[in-house]
C-alpha cells in the first residue's frame, strides 16, 4: 500500500512538473514574440527617423545651395557694374587727357614706370633748352660776323673778308660739331628739336619775306612821289613860260 501511494506521489509530482514546464515554455514564447515585435517597431521607428532626417538634411543642403548660387549671381553682378562702370571712368578721363594734349597713364604703370617717365621727360626738356641756348648762339655769331663781312665788301678789302671767311668756317663746324653730340644723347629729344628749328625757320622767312614786300612798297610809294613831284616842278615851269 505504501508503495502503491508512493508511486501515485511520483506520477503527480512528475505530472506537474510537466505542466510548470510547459508554462514556462509558453511564457518564454510569448515573452520572445513582444520583444522581437519591440525591437521590430524600434527599428522600423529608428529608419523613419533615419529617412526623415536626410529628407531634411537634402532640403537644407539644397536651399543652401541655392541661396549660395543666388548670393554668386548677386556678387557676379556688382562685379560686372563695378567694372563697367570703372571702365567708363578710365574713358572719360583719357577723353580729358587726349583734350588736354597730355597723355593718359597706361593702365597698370607701376610707380617705378612713371618715375622712369618723368625723368626721362626732364632728360629732354634739359637737352632741348641746350640744344636752344647753342642755336641762339650760332644765330648771333653769324649775323655779327655776315655784318662785319658786308661792311670789308664795301671798303674792298678782300683779305679781311677771306679771313672772315674761314672764321665763319669754324663757327659752322663748332656748331654741328656740338649739336651732334647733343642729338646723339636722346633721339627723342633730337626730334622734338628738328621740329622746333623747323618752325623757327619757316617764321624766319615769313619775316624776311614780309620785310621785303614792306621794303619794296616803300620804294614804289617813294617813286610816285618822286614822280608826282617832277611833274608839278614842270607844270610850274611851264606856267612861268608862258
Amino acid at each position: 500500500m505504501k508503495n502503491y501511494l508512493v508511486g501515485i506521489a511520483a506520477v503527480v509530482a512528475l505530472l506537474l512538473a510537466g505542466s510548470l514546464a510547459e508554462a514556462k515554455s509558453k511564457g518564454k514564447g510569448k515573452g520572445s514574440e513582444k520583444g522581437v515585435a519591440k525591437t521590430a517597431k524600434v527599428k522600423t521607428r529608428g529608419k523613419d527617423k533615419s529617412a526623415e532626417a536626410k529628407a531634411k538634411g537634402k532640403g537644407k543642403s539644397t536651399e543652401a545651395k541655392a541661396k549660395g548660387k543666388d548670393k554668386s549671381a548677386e556678387a557676379k553682378a556688382k562685379g560686372k557694374e563695378k567694372s563697367a562702370e570703372t571702365k567708363a571712368k578710365g574713358k572719360v578721363k583719357s577723353a580729358e587727357a587726349d583734350k588736354k594734349g597730355k597723355k593718359p597713364l597706361a593702365k597698370g604703370k607701376s610707380k617705378a614706370q612713371e618715375a622712369k617717365a618723368k625723368a626721362k621727360e626732364k632728360t629732354v626738356k634739359g637737352l632741348l633748352r641746350k640744344m636752344e641756348k647753342e642755336e641762339a648762339k650760332h644765330r648771333s655769331r653769324l649775323a655779327r660776323l655776315e655784318r662785319v663781312r658786308d661792311l670789308l665788301k664795301k671798303k674792298g678789302n678782300d683779305q679781311a673778308v677771306k679771313r672772315l671767311n674761314a672764321v665763319l668756317k669754324k663757327e659752322n663746324r663748332r656748331y654741328n660739331r656740338s649739336m651732334t653730340r647733343l642729338r646723339r644723347k636722346d633721339k627723342d629729344a633730337a626730334d622734338r628739336f628738328k621740329r622746333i628749328l623747323t618752325d623757327v625757320k619757316r617764321r624766319d622767312r615769313e619775316a624776311r619775306e614780309a620785310a621785303k614786300a614792306a621794303r619794296d612798297k616803300a620804294k614804289k610809294a617813294k617813286g610816285a612821289t618822286g614822280k608826282n613831284a617832277d611833274k608839278k616842278k614842270k607844270s610850274l615851269l611851264k606856267d612861268d613860260d608862258d
